[in-house]
């Protein structure tokens, strides 16, 4: 299947960091995986809508803020109707409404990710799990709602035809 590009969310971009590189067994496999995430970036295979890094600015002492701050390329995303986009936002959330139990459901940077994600037809990168995602509203369940390709981090990275023994060890970690 040809994939056009992915659009990370928060929980994503914390991972990296925190489910991911950390338990890489050495430095030459996390200089892999970073440098492979980095022409992904720089070739907009992967964006984020500026919400994302907003929600990681609220956690300016996390590493993933200070790796995505000096990257502001990762937010700006091109050919955006605006318009639209506020449209398929109002309508993911509403959708959430209807479902979701108390405090849970999904947030305007969720709606946000979804619908930047139908605009430009990428996949959706988060680490929300599929358990129980209908009870809880959240952006598993609206894109499955929305028939909007949605996975994790290791989609991603079989998508994108990641070195196939970093592949191997991180599946066996997740």
């Amino acid at each position: 299947m040809e994939v056009n590009g992915f659009i990370f969310d928060t929980s994503t971009r914390i991972d990296i960091w925190v489910k991911y590189l950390e338990k890489l067994p050495n430095t030459l496999m996390r200089e892999q995986l970073i440098d492979q995430i980095e022409q992904n970036v720089a070739s907009d295979i992967i964006e984020s809508p500026h919400e994302v890094r907003d929600e990681l600015g609220s956690r300016e002492d996390d590493i993933a803020y200070r790796w995505v701050k000096p990257r502001n390329k990762i937010f700006l995303i091109p050919g955006i109707d605006q318009t639209r986009l506020q449209q398929l936002t109002g309508e993911y959330s509403t959708i959430s409404q209807k479902v979701k139990k108390r405090g849970e459901g999904l947030s305007a940077t969720d709606a946000s990710i979804i619908a930047h994600a139908k605009i430009k037809g990428y996949t959706v990168i988060t680490e929300e799990r599929r358990k129980r995602s209908k009870a809880k509203g959240n952006i598993v369940y609206v894109c499955q709602v929305k028939n909007i390709r949605c996975g994790n981090f290791l989609t991603y990275l079989k998508d994108r035809k990641f070195d196939g023994k970093l592949l191997d060890y991180l599946e066996k970690k997740d």
